[in-house]
């Protein structure tokens, strides 16, 4: 049972990742055959974080990932992302990843002692 609940969740997080965020708690629930209400109880369980948090966590890293592949602008960036405004999007990733996107992007702009903590954080 425990492995199927597993798997459930490995099929969530990777269409996540494929769809970049863009996947509502309703679709996921569908995706795995089960309710909403038993699909919030369940993910937060086994992922042990809300749903709403994986979504952001995916979305973002498809933010960092346009960030570093490609020249749009954050404003772009953001809109691609579904963000209203791109404040928001900028508030949401320094507040996932420690600094601005447009430091992000250019690393170089980094002081040494935020990348100890960075490599602090990753264990490195």
């Amino acid at each position: 049972m425990a492995q199927q609940r597993t798997g459930r969740l490995d099929l969530v997080l990777r269409a996540l990742q494929e769809q970049r965020g863009q996947l509502t708690e309703s679709e996921a629930a569908q995706l795995v055959g089960v309710s909403l209400s038993w699909f919030r109880h369940d993910f937060r369980r086994y992922a042990a974080m809300s749903f709403r948090t994986a979504r952001l966590q995916a979305k973002l890293a498809h933010g960092a990932d346009l960030l570093t592949t490609t020249t749009l602008s954050i404003g772009d960036i953001s809109a691609i992302l579904g963000y209203s405004d791109r404040t928001k999007f900028e508030k949401a990733f320094k507040k996932s990843k420690g600094v601005t996107p447009s430091t992000y992007r250019h690393p170089s702009r980094l002081s040494p002692s935020h990348i100890d903590f960075e490599q602090q954080k990753l264990g490195r």
